[in-house]
């Protein structure tokens, strides 16, 4: 026979009160016995990974949790991801690492029009290749891991135009006379790099010219040139070459001038004057009406030195009435 057992509280405030005590203390329990990713506490306060919690595969000395994991890769071209800008002839170090990958592939294509790729540098998860490239030239590493997810990255490599050597000019003789004695049209001459450093004359040729029309009878006529700087002086002359000019035109009335043989500088020699001897010569501007020439004309001239790039300044030229 069962029997009923009631109980009566005089002060239920106090039975719930400690009803809210007895939950705080079951939860506590509940937490303190499993941790969370399946970790048990140790007496010690610790925790262990529990390889038997559902879903877990890591191997037990891990302690890495189970999650699936992207496999990536990171390549570098002197140490610039994306992209970079070398000179020509200039080498670049290419270093690729990968993470979470079973097999990687580093592979290439030259030129701008997106060819195929077209050659393998290397099959390693992490490792580094160096060249010298010449043309534009994009770089992919290629890596997978063993459930075929997969991750590349590219770096493309700019080849910028050399930096050439610059014969620069300033003109000291602002006009000259057409058909006069003793006309000389002086620079001041001066061989940089392109970001206008000062560098050495190397033994090389003269170029000259002037963008107009020599009169016939001169055509065929030598200019003698003297360089001067400081107590060097060198002589030459400048020959003419007929059928193009040094501004583009090509045919049998335009020339152009050139050193007759290659000239010796002092070692070290940066800058020097030229004076170039003009004297009885007439240039007109190609479209000038030579039986009524106007009191002046400026006309560009044109002087490159050795293999440098070339400077261009305008003369006038005044006739006589």
């Amino acid at each position: 026979m069962r029997r009923k057992i009631s109980f009566r509280f005089s002060h239920p405030g106090r039975f719930l009160s400690y009803c809210v005590i007895a939950s705080a203390i079951l939860l506590a329990c509940d937490k303190s016995s499993v941790s969370t990713n399946g970790k048990l506490p140790n007496p010690d306060g610790s925790t262990t990974v529990n390889n038997s919690s559902p879903g877990n595969t890591n191997n037990p000395s891990s302690g890495t949790t189970g999650e699936a994991t992207q496999p990536q890769v990171s390549l570098t071209a002197n140490g610039k991801s994306e992209s970079v800008v070398v000179e020509e002839n200039t080498n670049v170090h290419l270093v690729w690492n990968s993470l979470n990958a079973t097999a990687c592939n580093l592979t290439m294509a030259v030129g701008t029009t997106g060819s195929a790729l077209s050659q393998s540098w290397g099959t390693t998860l992490s490792g580094a290749h160096d060249l010298i490239p010449t043309d534009q030239t994009a770089f992919v590493a290629h890596c997978t891991d063993a459930n075929g997810q997969k991750a590349s990255s590219t770096v493309v490599i700019y080849v910028a135009p050399p930096c050439l050597a610059k014969t620069v000019i300033q003109l000291l003789t602002p006009s000259v006379t057409n058909n006069a004695l003793n006309q000389f049209v002086k620079y001041s001459l001066s061989y940089t790099d392109c970001n206008g450093k000062p560098l050495p004359f190397p033994n090389g040729n003269l170029w000259y010219d002037n963008d107009g029309k020599i009169q016939a009878s001169a055509a065929s006529e030598s200019l003698p040139f003297q360089i001067t700087a400081g107590s060097t002086s060198v002589s030459g002359q400048l020959d003419p070459v007929v059928g193009e000019d040094l501004f583009g035109h090509t045919g049998p009335i335009y020339l152009h001038y050139l050193s007759s043989q290659s000239l010796s500088l002092p070692s070290g020699l940066s800058s020097f004057t030229l004076s170039i001897n003009v004297s009885g010569k007439t240039v007109h501007s190609y479209d000038t009406d030579w039986e009524n020439p106007p009191a002046e004309e400026s006309i560009r001239t044109f002087l490159r030195f050795a293999d440098a790039e070339p400077d261009v300044v305008s003369v006038i030229f005044k006739n006589l009435k």
